[in-house]
């Protein structure tokens, strides 16, 4: 009847809900349930929540939220328990310590990563600067991935290898790198999804990797699994426009495909026009040069004139000073 299928309803309408929440949001909610259970002391009840937050916690490698986990399910056991206590607390301690021998690990490899990265911007910035004794001792090592290991401790370790090679314009090893971030990827589809924004920074730096080795295209197939990855908020989408559309023109141009140059030009600026709020000051300025210099090469003097034109118009920043002193 119509109470059924109002029923039915809500259910299909909570259940659209859930699917679209984060993993982490997901595993936090049931913590704060499980924690408002566990205070009214219906243990069994608040365990429930707990085991299904272990399981995403558990699949999706969130070691922090893992031991939040077993931390609360110590304080049920003592609470709850009375004849297994010390074996239930026994094995919940060495869940614990396990959970945190790999969250250390994970954390020091995170910040290693984000070493090489200040470093190696630092080597950009600062000509004649050699930072290669701070690197990790590994970075140098010949990529692969370590199947033993977790997802995590593979991509933080491959994602700095390739970082680091792309700046010292090793670019081979730099796209041996990211092929076997897409194979990492390609073995773990769900985390596409609860890691997509790290995903999709993957894809924009191996296609940044083969097209600086003129793998053409590989480079097509990157951009348009890029394009075809779901985006939850309207940042995401600036983000996903302005990296996918920018690789767009430049293999365009590496291609000297001029008969779509126009088309891509209109949806550039479409794009441009509707998160004009959200893109990438300095991004900004490099589709303006770039789309400048691509209608000079046509002889269209009109074009390239008013994109060039449009830098100069633009209120200085401390972006792309190179092409702000056009």
């Amino acid at each position: 009847g119509d109470r059924s299928m109002l029923f039915r309803s809500i259910l299909l309408a909570m259940r659209v809900y859930h699917e679209e929440r984060s993993v982490d949001t997901k595993i936090r909610e049931y913590l704060i349930d499980a924690e408002f259970l566990f205070e009214k002391r219906l243990y069994d009840s608040s365990i429930d929540l707990l085991k299904k937050a272990a399981v995403l916690a558990d699949r999706f490698e969130r070691r922090q939220q893992m031991h939040e986990i077993l931390q609360m399910e110590a304080q049920i056991i003592k609470e709850k328990e009375i004849q297994s206590q010390v074996e239930k607390l026994q094995k919940n301690h060495e869940a614990q310590a396990s959970v945190l021998l790999l969250l250390q690990e994970e954390s020091k490899l995170t910040s290693e990563r984000n070493i090489v990265f200040a470093l190696t911007r630092k080597n950009m910035y600062a000509a004649g600067t050699d930072t290669t004794a701070e690197m990790p001792k590994w970075i140098d090592e010949s990529p692969r991935l370590q199947p033993a290991r977790s997802f995590s401790w593979n991509f933080q370790r491959l994602s700095a290898m390739g970082l680091y090679h792309t700046r010292n314009g090793s670019y081979e090893k730099a796209r041996n790198c990211y092929t076997l971030l897409n194979e990492l990827w390609n073995k773990h589809p769900d985390r596409k999804d609860s890691d997509r924004l790290l995903y999709k920074k993957m894809l924009a730096n191996s296609i940044n990797a083969n097209q600086l080795l003129n793998n053409n295209t590989i480079v097509a197939d990157l951009i348009q699994t890029l394009k075809n990855s779901a985006c939850r908020t309207a940042e995401e989408e600036a983000e996903q426009f302005q990296t996918a559309a920018f690789a767009e023109l430049m293999l365009l141009m590496n291609i000297g495909n001029w008969k779509n140059l126009k088309k891509t030009v209109q949806e550039i600026e479409k794009g441009l026009h509707t998160y004009k709020n959200k893109i990438n000051k300095a991004r900004e300025l490099s589709f303006r040069i770039n789309i400048g210099m691509a209608w000079f090469i046509l002889h269209e003097w009109k074009e390239a004139e008013k994109w060039l034109t449009s830098i100069i118009d633009q209120p200085k920043t401390d972006h792309r000073q190179d092409i702000q002193h056009l």
